[in-house]
């Protein structure tokens, strides 16, 4: 999908979502309740234990649960939800004292919740997406993105969208909300061309720079604009 090889996104992706050992769980909250890993959804995911935790509720968590706060929800991404989406609470939390932070990572204690990496629903947006690209019929795509807006607890998109743009923007939203702090939003907002503009960012700096040894290593190579 990155590399704009949308007939092979595609492909991959619906080899993934053919294949009987992934399932979609009924609950979106069931993915984070750290009792539930590698579920049938989880395609590949970041093993932690007790004895060897990560930090990512530490960093989301606010100090009076035990974290930091180094990460909290924007207020465009909280009024991102819609009405009746079950994701929200799964996803956002607000503390007694107003503190809102995000709330997929739990286990602030034993950090021994594990980090997902690939799940079987973004599968479902990829093939939307990769379809969207390829000028499949509106009723395809539609079809992959209610599965994911109906576990949420969404009606079906608006028969409306049907443009090409309209279903790229109707993705583009479905993949914040699914995929709120699983770290896709800048990679996806850079693939749609959209980066710059909402992020407040100069376009040079949609790209790392070479590194210097690499260079010096092989000349030929030229260093991205802007470094």
């Amino acid at each position: 999908l990155e590399t704009g090889e949308y007939a092979k996104a595609r492909e991959k992706a619906n080899a993934v979502i053919g294949n009987s050992t992934y399932r979609l769980l009924a609950d979106y909250n069931d993915l984070w309740t750290g009792s539930n890993k590698n579920s049938t959804e989880s395609i590949y995911e970041v093993q932690f234990t007790t004895a060897n935790g990560n930090s990512a509720s530490f960093w989301f968590y606010p100090t009076p649960l035990g974290g930091r706060l180094g990460f909290a929800p924007s207020q465009s991404l909280i009024g991102a939800y819609e009405t009746g989406d079950t994701r929200r609470a799964a996803s956002i939390a607000s503390h007694t004292n107003g503190q809102v932070y995000g709330f997929k990572y739990r286990q602030v204690g034993t950090g021994n919740e594990n980090i997902p990496v690939l799940r079987l629903a973004e599968q479902y947006l990829i093939r939307a997406e990769a379809n969207a690209r390829l000028n499949a019929p509106a009723a395809t795509v539609h079809a992959d993105i209610n599965v994911i807006r109906n576990r949420a607890g969404l009606g079906n998109l608006a028969e409306a969208i049907t443009s090409q743009q309209a279903l790229l923007d109707a993705i583009l939203q479905e993949r914040r909300v699914e995929l709120a702090f699983e770290g896709f939003r800048f990679m996806d907002l850079r693939r749609h061309g959209k980066a710059a503009e909402l992020l407040g960012v100069p376009a040079e700096r949609l790209l790392w720079p070479i590194p210097q040894y690499e260079r010096d290593v092989n000349p030929n190579l030229a260093q991205n604009p802007g470094y």
